[in-house]
């Protein structure tokens, strides 16, 4: 469980990350701005520091 502010704030900046690559995926591939295998790369990434943000505040 997050028990500080400053872990809840972290969290949900990373949540609003994953947010807006899902929100825009389409466009984020068809502009090439990610290959599919570094947007994929970048939501592990982000999926890694949220579970490294739940499990110091825990």
């Amino acid at each position: 469980m997050i028990d500080s502010d400053e872990g809840l704030k972290d969290r949900d900046e990373v949540l609003e990350e994953m947010r807006s690559l899902f929100r825009y995926e389409d466009e984020l591939l068809k502009g090439n701005w990610y290959s599919e295998t570094d947007f994929v790369e970048e939501v592990v990434a982000l999926a890694k520091e949220l579970l490294d943000i739940s499990t110091q505040n825990e």
